[in-house]
């Protein structure tokens, strides 16, 4: 076993080498935030908080709060002197390069007991097409796709063993997988009590109640280590109602049940560019990946264990490929219907399923040869050249993505001295984007103009008498692009930017080098022209700060976080979600405005909430409070504090269980 362990390994390293070795950012698409200054990650060391201002700029619930200790992990590394760079290969890159081959040999060698065969089955379910794609972009949903074969191992040792140490264990498993991303734990759990229903069945027990608790407390388990966030999402509703459970379903045009069986995802070009929204074409010999799987089962059907493969096998193709014939109305009926299932806006996060249940067949057609000497040679050599060749455009950098190596350039961080010298708080607005090397902080966030224009402000705007579009003169723009500099031509553009406390104007350069041309990404390509363009509102002022092609204008007359007409407040902060508010020398009845996106969780100690504006916060004060300081609070952040107690409570009892225990 051990020499199939080492091989696993030194495969990983092989075909990750660029992440592993190179001294460079990686950082593409959903995983942006690896090329994150040292500030930025400083900002997460702390209590978790329900309510931030690093993702938007203007401040949402967080729903990744979830990831706060691997946030919080990573800002204390870089705290204490690590590399950047350095710890993304630690807290990112290492569970996704090594965890799924391992947990996935471990995994299938447990149900063949077999080596090659689960050294063959961990090939096909690390390096399919499916998984490496997501790798491309979404390191969260890779850690947590390369976490679920571990939480599977260690939840059939708690239910097989029976024993307490164990069950502590499998919770922890599931916490991780949970933590890194809970859409992919929610899949795996129901892969778990798939499972537990089939152990039930073809199993003889002793006692089913204690069967029931120990499949139950790894569960328990992670409810209770994930209190801290689970409690202000379930009592705020926000669990129930978010923006990532309102989107529209997805992916229709993409997705088919060829795809769905042959183990191919529909934006896999072999490393040959980006798909670009065109479904690739499916290579023949993919379809030796159904054939080998089918052959897995009929070579085993009197073996019990065979079927749950088979199962979710077929269960994997039946989701995967979404509105595709046969059953063609079944994820529509799910997706409003199914509870949670609305988090699955298309089908590719059910690759989990699909790549547990191939990997196990396959693994048992190179079991059922284990007497056939020459055939089990054949037959393994061909199915791992038919998983690793997915590997060479990673070894080669083409399938680029988060595998191509970046470097900052310097006008990145001249920006960032500037901004981050600065001590009072305002907010920068880069159009139409910041790309992947923008600066921001929690004192200084940042807006990603193009994005939250047409999510928030342009919907704004267009409800304001007198409104005014930007006329297009550019012949490189299209007209829908060329909105989001609506922003800016109407009678109050000015006092909006001073009431979202914007104080720079940043836009940036055209990093090619880096595949981040934000200008292309958002299809406003002209970039001379928007220079132009901002050159003539009279409104900003341009600053010199030493860079050569990145250009920040100033808006002088921003407003600070909190103010009232008669001027700024004193206030202190101790986090995102709470504020002291000194209201000495202000007159009443007074309007105390908040800068922070509008929502009604924001609570203030003495004052009456205003909804008239429907972009940033405001309370009407009547009367001079008792008090000469009120407290303004986000709600659901004192259940963030109960939930957070209870969690390191619980892992203080847990860990002290496990290493006590026999």
């Amino acid at each position: 076993m051990r020499k199939y362990i080492l091989l696993v390994t030194i495969l990983a390293v092989i075909t990750h080498w660029r992440w592993i070795f190179l001294n460079s950012f990686f950082g593409w698409g959903d995983a942006q935030f690896l090329t994150r200054f040292d500030q930025t990650w400083q900002g997460y060391i702390g209590l978790p908080s329900s309510w931030t201002t690093l993702i938007n700029g203007m401040g949402e619930v967080d729903l990744v709060l979830s990831q706060h200790p691997i946030y919080f992990t990573y800002g204390m590394l870089t705290r204490l002197g690590l590399d950047t760079r350095l710890a993304a290969k630690f807290i990112f890159f290492a569970p996704i390069i090594f965890a799924a081959p391992l947990g996935s040999f471990a995994l299938i060698r447990h149900f063949t007991r077999n080596d090659l065969s689960a050294f063959v089955g961990s090939l096909v379910y690390s390096y399919n097409v499916n998984f490496l794609m997501s790798q491309t972009g979404s390191l969260s949903l890779s850690a947590a796709y390369s976490l679920a074969p571990l939480s599977f191992f260690t939840f059939i040792a708690a239910i097989k063993k029976q024993k307490l140490k164990v069950s502590f264990i499998a919770g922890l498993a599931l916490f991780f997988t949970a933590m890194h991303e809970f859409r992919i734990f929610y899949i795996v759990a129901f892969v778990l009590f798939f499972y537990f229903l089939y152990h039930l069945v073809s199993t003889p027990i002793m006692s089913k109640s204690r069967l029931f608790l120990t499949a139950a407390l790894p569960f328990i388990v992670l409810a209770v280590l994930s209190s801290y966030w689970l409690l202000p999402f379930i009592i705020s509703g926000s669990l129930q109602s978010n923006q990532a459970f309102s989107r529209p379903l997805f992916g229709d045009q993409y997705m088919s049940l060829k795809q769905s069986i042959a183990f191919f995802s529909p934006w896999w070009t072999g490393g040959r560019g980006y798909a670009n929204g065109v479904v690739q074409p499916i290579p023949n010999y993919f379809w030796a990946i159904p054939v080998l799987a089918f052959l897995g089962f009929v070579l085993n059907i009197k073996k019990p264990k065979v079927y749950f493969f088979l199962f979710l096998s077929l269960l994997g193709i039946l989701l995967t490929k979404q509105s595709d014939k046969p059953f063609p109305n079944l994820y529509l009926w799910l997706y409003q219907h199914f509870p949670g299932f609305n988090a699955y806006r298309e089908a590719s996060k059910f690759f989990v399923i699909l790549s547990l249940g191939y990997s196990g067949l396959i693994a048992y057609f190179i079991f059922a040869l284990r007497s056939h000497k020459r055939a089990l040679i054949i037959a393994s050599i061909f199915v791992s050249i038919l998983f690793l060749r997915n590997t060479l455009p990673l070894v080669t950098g083409k399938i680029a993505g988060i595998f191509i190596p970046k470097n900052r350039p310097q006008d990145y961080d001249i920006v960032k001295d500037f901004i981050h010298r600065q001590p009072d708080f305002f907010r920068t607005a880069w159009f139409p984007a910041a790309g992947i090397w923008g600066y921001y902080d929690a004192l200084h966030p940042k807006i990603d103009l193009h994005t939250v224009y047409f999510n928030t402000l342009g919907p704004y705007i267009l409800k304001q008498p007198g409104f005014r579009p930007a006329v297009n003169t550019s012949g490189l723009i299209d007209k829908i692009n060329h909105q989001a500099l609506n922003l800016f031509t109407q009678n109050f553009s000015d006092q909006l930017l001073d009431s979202l406390s914007i104080k720079y104007v940043i836009i940036p350069s055209k990093d090619t080098t880096s595949d981040n041309d934000v200008f292309v990404d958002y299809g406003l390509s002209d970039r001379d022209y928007i220079l132009n363009f901002f050159d003539g509102m009279k409104y900003l002022k341009r600053v010199d700060i030493g860079t050569n092609k990145i250009a920040l204008y100033e808006n002088s007359g921003f407003k600070p976080l909190i103010y009232t007409k008669s001027g700024p407040v004193k206030y202190m902060g101790s986090s995102a979600t709470g504020y002291k508010i000194s209201m000495a020398g202000i007159k009443f009845p007074t309007y105390l405005n908040f800068t922070d996106a509008n929502h009604p969780g924001w609570i203030l100690s003495s004052g009456t909430r205003q909804e008239a504006d429907s972009l940033t916060n405001s309370f009407y004060i009547k009367n001079s409070p008792r008090q000469s300081t009120i407290l303004l609070a986000f709600s659901s952040q004192k259940y963030v504090y109960y939930g957070l107690a209870i969690s390191l409570g619980a892992l203080a009892i847990i860990c002290s269980a496990i290493l006590l225990s026999p």
